[in-house]
């Protein structure tokens, strides 16, 4: 009976007592309360640090070349253009305060971000690709802009929308100013055009910007077609009509003039070089007919001689030979017949050249006539007074032309380009902190708990020892 009672004491001690262990919680809930509390704090101290308010938006850009990241004009295209420096600048006007926008101006890649957005169905063929060991390149066009600041920022939310905004607002206006503003037509016609050249060769200079205005022209008309302005109902094909009428008429008709009337500003050094091409002509045309007098003389001296030789018989008959001796008489026949022929026509073309040089000194002469009777009477100033005002009229319409052409093209690339950027999400602010801040305050609370429990039954434990060793001593 004595060894039962042992092992059932023994029993007993090696039972768990629930109720007192609720007891001993319960005596030190002011302990693990505290804990608790504490664990909370810290939970919520460290998803609140490092917190940033963020402000985002999605973005597109559309235009010819995007598919391939290039600019219409087939320069390289990067999604860090979309926030260079001189953009941002622009943007950063949004910032009314002075001291705000200088310090945003310091450092505005630490505050501005782009990243490629690449859609979901585009992740999904990436990746089945990827499986297949295949490779699929993905070009974006989407991307996020992301302005963010630590928590308790400087800007407020409608400064840092305005920012966003104000990003895509100046990337229009570059790619405007790049592309769509940019002139078609250079033109550069220098004011003293007509002052510096004489009348050949302003014709010529207004001909070659014609003919250079036309091909671009004919560029653009293969891209837009017959596009016809809103404001002016004017299209491509009528002003390239307009610059072939000025080539193909009037100023055929003004050359025309020009050389038929031998009109230049320089007519002492006109009369001058035709004074000397009439004496080149004189000498060219007296060596000419020398080569044909030496010619016919020479003719006349070989053309008397006997060119041929009979074989006679020796009854002093002539008789033509059964055969063909080759001999050197036969050599020398047939040098002679060369030679006569080179004569005749040497002779024939040297008088043609003497005469053809008579003609063109006979013309030259009668030009020279006509400039100095010009001259002398002063018949030639009117003439000089129409032509400059001929020039000077022509010049200023290729020019109106010109500005025209530019203007058209800048209103169709303006048409063209109407988004080349568009928001697809406006704006949006929110705060991202190091942890969600539930998540935080779950997990704080419950490793709290954990702990404050732990502590509890460990000071229990340590009071319940000091107890025994001071009820010996009692």
């Amino acid at each position: 009976m004595e060894m039962q009672a042992e092992r059932g004491t023994d029993y007993y001690e090696d039972e768990i007592d629930l109720g007192e262990l609720l007891a001993v919680l319960w005596r030190r809930k002011g302990l693990m309360a505290l804990i608790v509390v504490i664990g909370l704090l810290l939970g919520a101290f460290y998803s609140l640090s490092d917190s940033r308010n963020v402000t985002t938006s999605q973005i597109k850009a559309d235009f010819d070349g995007i598919d391939k990241h290039l600019y219409p004009d087939g320069s390289r295209f990067d999604m860090y253009d979309l926030v260079a420096p001189d953009i941002l600048s622009r943007a950063a006007l949004a910032i009314e305060d002075e001291d705000r926008r200088q310090a945003f101006l310091q450092k505005p890649r630490g505050y501005v971000t782009i990243d490629a957005f690449i859609p979901g169905e585009v992740k999904s063929e990436m990746e089945a690709r990827r499986k297949k060991g295949e490779t699929y390149i993905y070009l974006p066009n989407q991307f996020t802009l992301r302005l963010s600041e630590p928590g308790g920022g400087m800007f407020d939310s409608e400064e840092k929308k305005g920012i966003l905004n104000g990003i895509v607002s100046a990337y229009e206006y570059k790619f405007s100013r790049d592309f769509v503003q940019k002139p078609l037509l250079a033109v550069n016609f220098p004011d003293d055009l007509l002052s510096r050249n004489d009348y050949g060769d302003v014709v010529s200079i207004l001909g070659s910007q014609v003919q250079s205005y036309t091909g671009f022209l004919e560029e653009r008309i293969k891209e837009a077609g017959y596009y016809r302005s809103p404001r002016t109902g004017q299209s491509f094909v009528d002003i390239k009509s307009e610059l072939e009428k000025i080539r193909d008429i009037d100023l055929q008709e003004l050359t025309s003039v020009i050389v038929t009337l031998s009109m230049t500003k320089q007519t002492d050094m006109l009369q001058k070089k035709y004074q000397y091409r009439i004496r080149e002509m004189e000498m060219q045309s007296q060596k000419k007919e020398g080569e044909a007098a030496i010619a016919r003389e020479l003719l006349e001296d070989v053309w008397g001689k006997d060119r041929s030789r009979m074989y006679s018989r020796s009854d002093g008959e002539a008789e033509a030979p059964s055969m063909v001796v080759m001999d050197a008489t036969v050599m020398e026949k047939l040098s002679q017949k060369e030679y006569i022929s080179f004569l005749v026509r040497t002779a024939l073309e040297a008088s043609v050249q003497a005469n053809d040089l008579g003609v063109d000194k006979a013309m030259i002469e009668q030009q020279l006539a006509s400039l100095r009777d010009r001259t002398s009477d002063g018949s030639g100033v009117v003439s000089h007074e129409y032509m400059e005002g001929q020039l000077q009229r022509l010049k200023e319409r290729i020019t109106a032309l010109g500005h025209e052409a530019n203007r058209l093209n800048a209103e169709y690339l303006a048409s063209r380009y109407a988004d080349v950027i568009q928001t697809l999400t406006q704006p949006v602010s929110h705060v991202i902190y190091r942890m969600n801040p539930a998540k935080a305050l779950v997990l704080s609370l419950v490793a709290g708990l954990v702990l404050a429990v732990f502590l509890a039954f460990v000071v229990e434990y340590l009071a319940g020892v000091r107890r025994r060793r001071v009820q010996p001593d009692a």
